[in-house]
């Protein structure tokens, strides 16, 4: 069984981008995405 997701998209890019500065997420099919990020 599954349940329905807790946290948006955008809780996800805020926290993805405080953890990693510069990081660029895209949505993709079927709410999944991709989260992209170079270490600098």
């Amino acid at each position: 069984p599954t349940r329905p997701a807790t946290a948006t998209f955008a809780d996800t890019v805020r926290d993805a981008r405080r953890a990693l500065p510069g990081a660029r997420l895209r949505r993709r099919l079927f709410w999944r995405y991709t989260l992209v990020w170079h270490q600098r």
